[in-house]
């Protein structure tokens, strides 16, 4: 072979070599332009409240060259929001095999991931998980709130009650802690109490999708302290909501049947 021969042949394998490279860096380019974009559109899509379709793209965003943690952590709020929570767990633990330029997304997946397992009645785990993030944050009436629901389902009603009451602290208009401390108040016979509470929540936000439960506590409660006509008052505010709730009828009758016995004395 040639001298000629020779460097012709190199200037080819340099050739193909940085055409190669070429096409391995904008492909690449290109992809995580892409994901970003599927990414960002995903969470428009998901701040409408259209989950499906939001998951989907999260899921492009994440099936390319250059997945990032973000994308997982976005794919795990579309799954919770679907009610698929081991799924959303599964996006989670992914997530947390990625590095992120944000430090705030680990606090934010380990309260998501508490949630989670909550709403799978995973009680213990989801305390563990809010245990945890304390150690980092004592600052978050969110943590507060998952741990008083995860000890209220624990039925350790004081110390959840005490930490509604810090979230409370934290943030006066959280609306969820004063809902869910109406529960453990009328399970330690604080009748009076739960009712305060209720009515706050009430009077915080009225729209609330669980309100309903709210009245039917505050009925419970009444009728313990024999004020039957406003039991009746609240479960029928509660079966407005939900003409079928068997609580909100039993807590009338109840109510109900005891005016009429007062009523024949």
């Amino acid at each position: 072979m040639t001298y000629r021969k020779k460097c012709i042949i190199v200037f080819l394998l340099l050739l193909i070599s940085s055409i190669s490279i070429y096409i391995f860096y904008n492909n690449r380019v290109y992809s995580e332009t892409d994901a970003l974009v599927y990414n960002s559109k995903g969470v428009v899509l998901l701040r409408e409240g259209n989950s499906k379709e939001a998951l989907a793209l999260f899921n492009k965003a994440i099936h390319t060259r250059t997945p990032q943690m973000e994308f997982y952590f976005n794919k795990g709020l579309a799954l919770g929001i679907l009610g698929k929570y081991k799924e959303e767990i599964d996006a989670y633990n992914e997530a947390l095999t990625l590095s992120t330029k944000d430090p705030r997304i680990f606090i934010k997946i380990f309260i998501n991931k508490a949630s989670a397992l909550y709403a799978l009645k995973k009680y213990k785990e989801s305390l563990e998980y809010c245990k945890m993030i304390l150690k980092v944050t004592k600052k978050n009436p969110i943590v507060y709130n998952g741990t008083g629901a995860a000890l209220g389902a624990l039925n350790r009603f004081d110390e959840a009650i005490d930490n509604y009451n810090k979230a409370i602290a934290l943030k006066p208009d959280y609306y969820e802690p004063h809902a869910n401390k109406a529960c453990p108040l009328y399970n330690l016979g604080r009748y009076e109490e739960a009712i305060e509470t209720c009515n706050k929540a009430i009077a915080l936000n009225p729209k609330y999708h669980g309100i309903n439960q709210i009245y039917i506590i505050k009925a419970k409660a009444l009728n313990k302290l024999e004020r039957h006509e406003e039991a009746i008052e609240s479960a029928n505010k509660a079966l407005e909501l939900n003409p079928q709730d068997p609580v909100a009828m039993q807590a009338k009758e109840h109510a109900e049947s005891k005016l009429n016995v007062n009523q024949d004395k």
